[in-house]
């Protein structure tokens, strides 16, 4: 999960600021109080501090990903509304998340009995082990008996799979850059539709469309083409401060917008979730979308 929020420099002091850009154009929008962590990988640079306003966030090449006081709005809606809609899930397969966030609530639905984590930087997820434990139940999540993890290129992952079926598949990735744009692709997405169940959903992160209009659009149109059956749906998280946050989503033949209130609130409380955001009756009204994003969308260019 990330927006075009930019930390400040290398050299910020307690009172620097995560802001919309690396200019001054726009106010400051995130206080850092103390830099926690910073290294450099093979793929990233990686940031972990605590703030005023979002509490301790992760930092991935100077855009914030996650925040510890309001990720649930985010992974709450990207896990459960597919989760909620497929009815036994078992198989599931989440790429990227090296925080941990969105494993921790997948592995809240106890009918999943595997959860196959393909992640690019395993130093993301050793940080987050030590500096974002809120996150990951102290690490616990990537030790579950249910969870294997793969540190590789996802798109190659899929392309070289041969084990059963997933019943969900949900992609947190990093917005398009030279390590996530093969993600941003239809041979990818082929792919997934390739090893997704007959009834199993794909969910996507698509952005935010007040910023970067051309992902919501562009992924909408290579859903499109590669699934019979595709959508979009929305969440807002206050760090981000961009207005909804687009969540797209694609199936051989499901489709999470047509599940009946009743059947949600019954499998809600049969799987005992206690959520801060997601309800049954926000996961239905999350597919109204604003008449301006559906126009996106459906625009050729």
């Amino acid at each position: 999960m990330s927006v075009l929020l930019r930390y400040a420099s290398k050299t910020s002091q307690p009172g620097s600021s995560v802001t919309r850009n690396s200019t001054s154009i726009i106010a400051p929008l995130i206080n850092v109080s103390r830099e926690v962590h910073r290294s450099q990988s093979e793929f990233h640079d990686i940031v972990v501090a605590d703030t005023v306003e979002a509490g301790r966030v992760l930092i991935l090449d100077s855009v914030l990903q996650t925040a510890s006081a309001d990720e649930f709005f985010y992974h709450e809606m990207l896990c459960h509304v597919p989760l909620l809609s497929i009815d036994n899930p078992k198989r599931i397969l989440i790429v990227g998340a090296g925080s941990g966030a969105l494993l921790r609530h997948v592995l809240m639905h106890p009918s999943v009995q595997s959860v196959t984590v393909v992640e690019l930087d395993s130093d993301v997820v050793e940080i987050a082990k030590l500096f974002l434990p809120m996150l990951n139940d102290s690490g616990r999540v990537f030790s579950d008996p249910r969870v294997s993890m793969h540190f590789q290129n996802a798109a190659k992952f899929i392309e070289t799979y041969t084990g059963e079926a997933f019943d969900c598949i949900l992609i947190d990735s990093t917005d398009p850059g030279p390590h996530s744009s093969p993600l941003f692709e239809d041979k990818f997405y082929e792919n997934c539709r390739d090893h997704l169940s007959r009834s199993g959903i794909l969910v996507v992160q698509t952005g935010a469309p007040t910023l970067a209009r051309q992902t919501l659009r562009e992924m909408s149109q290579v859903l499109g083409r590669v699934f019979s059956s595709h959508g979009c749906y929305v969440t807002s998280v206050p760090t981000f401060m961009c207005g909804y946050f687009t969540l797209s989503w694609a199936s051989h033949s499901a489709n999470p917008s047509q599940i009946a209130l009743d059947e949600l609130t019954q499998r809600c409380a049969n799987r005992h979730l206690n959520c801060l955001c997601y309800s049954p009756r926000l996961h239905l009204a999350a597919f109204e979308l604003p008449v301006w994003y559906q126009q996106l969308i459906e625009s050729p260019t």
